[in-house]
């Protein structure tokens, strides 16, 4: 009966429903001329070759949600990253990279190669905190105090700046689905933020909804800084009341089913209203 049901679902899935969010753009009246320009950077640091995947989406975020291209560097040099962070324009910061077992850097050409918390704390000297950084980093927010760098991008401070990165992810390295599930949890946050939440509302949502298959997610991701901190967002999003009311109950009815069957299931709800279950 299980796989009837199951079989059922798929069927209902496969419908397009590529309306099912309506992004529109906003018109030039609805954005204001004076408005300062943010930009996005992504880096992706020597790694895992699946890495790229975690790079283009968050690429792409930036692109949609401040409509401006993103800096994307894979294998930066530590002047590629300075030259970006000194960057005025550059608001939010995007990194996915080993950590090397430290709180206060992160690999970027190649092993023993890192971009520092000091030499973050040189680069942000003459610029406010960053907006928002995300650190996909195993280490990155284990520690987040003086001279680590969750703490220099937010120049230490906690109002109009956040971060939010990995934790401890040393912890559960045996668990061989973990980084998928990181990108499913990367994806839940990106769509949230599009959506107007609030940075800590959207990264509570994230963890929320995918909570049921990683029950620890909030000992491998942290939240620092602004609990009211938004992103500047130029596109209206029009939710599809009863495209919710359907991935609601789906998400509930995917509890009544092992790991083996969710594996069969592939639902993106994140790129065009989709949710990815691998």
């Amino acid at each position: 009966m299980r796989k009837i049901l199951l079989l059922i679902i798929i069927t209902i899935i496969l419908i397009p429903n590529a309306n099912a969010f309506n992004l529109e753009k906003k018109s030039s009246t609805e954005i204001s001329s004076e408005e300062d320009t943010e930009r996005g950077c992504v880096f992706e640091g020597e790694g895992d070759k699946y890495w790229y995947l975690w790079r283009e989406r968050a690429s792409d975020f930036f692109h949609e949600i401040l409509d401006t291209n993103p800096w994307v560097v894979k294998c930066p040099s530590i002047r590629d990253i300075s030259y970006n962070i000194k960057d005025l324009e550059v608001d939010y910061f995007y990194v996915i990279a080993h950590s090397d077992g430290s709180s206060s850097r992160f690999r970027t050409s190649g092993p023993g190669v890192h971009y520092t918390a000091d030499q973050l704390h040189e680069d942000m000297l003459n610029r406010p905190a960053i907006k928002l950084a995300i650190l996909c980093c195993c280490e990155a927010m284990t520690d987040t105090g003086p001279g680590t760098l969750s703490y220099e991008f937010r120049k230490g401070q906690t109002e109009g700046t956040a971060v939010i990165g990995y934790n401890n992810l040393s912890k559960h390295k045996d668990n061989g689905d973990l980084m998928l599930d990181l990108l499913d949890w990367q994806d839940l946050f990106f769509k949230y933020l599009k959506r107007g939440y609030t940075v800590k509302k959207a990264f509570d949502k994230s963890c929320n909804q995918i909570e049921f298959r990683l029950p620890y997610i909030r000992e491998c991701v942290k939240f620092e800084g602004d609990e009211k901190l938004k992103m500047k967002c130029n596109f209206k999003v029009k939710p599809n009341s009863k495209f919710n009311n359907f991935s609601n109950i789906f998400l509930n009815l995917l509890k009544y089913f092992n790991a083996e069957d969710l594996r069969i299931l592939k639902f993106n709800i994140f790129n065009h209203g989709n949710y990815q279950i691998k």
